[in-house]
């Protein structure tokens, strides 16, 4: 599994974690639909002018641009993303902050990588990493060739170093 899974994993986790909260819920949803009936409201006629029409359209704009704002997690280039939690917070308190409706969206119809098997009994017969050279004139030298991307922006970002000197950060 990796990072951005499936909810089936996820969801059940989440109850086994935080429990109480779904208690919470269930209790309080249970009062609501137990004092429904008593609380009595007297029907009033709404008229709209052009004033208060207006003034509804720019609150539901203003809603939707901060609920749109929220979601995206700021005014930032890129979008935070689950892996952004570990600079908010301590390891061990991520699975709060990661505790929320936007991981669910996050992680929402995300597939797990399939396990692919090519059906090789024995891959050696195809790639064998290791040569024997016939000629001893050969040095042996290693050469290893690592290639890291967008490592150096993350390793800011934990650190706290407001000013990047990366390329592309």
């Amino acid at each position: 599994m990796g990072g951005q899974t499936d909810m089936s994993t996820l969801l059940p986790q989440y109850i086994k974690d935080f429990w109480y909260l779904l208690l919470i819920f269930i209790v309080l949803v249970f009062l609501l639909v137990r004092f429904y009936k008593k609380i009595k409201i007297s029907p009033r006629s709404y008229t709209y002018n052009a004033k208060s029409l207006t003034y509804l359209i720019l609150i539901f704009l203003l809603s939707a641009s901060l609920t749109v704002l929220g979601i995206r997690g700021g005014f930032q280039k890129i979008p935070i993303d689950v892996v952004d939690a570990g600079q908010y917070t301590k390891t061990q308190y991520t699975s709060l902050v990661l505790n929320s409706p936007f991981t669910i969206i996050k992680s929402f119809e995300k597939k797990e990588l399939a396990l692919l098997d090519f059906g090789i009994a024995d891959p050696e017969t195809i790639f064998n990493p290791i040569h024997h050279y016939k000629n001893d004139t050969l040095q042996k030298l290693n050469i290893v060739v690592i290639i890291m991307e967008s490592c150096a922006k993350r390793i800011y970002q934990a650190r706290k170093i407001k000013k990047l000197y990366s390329f592309f950060g």
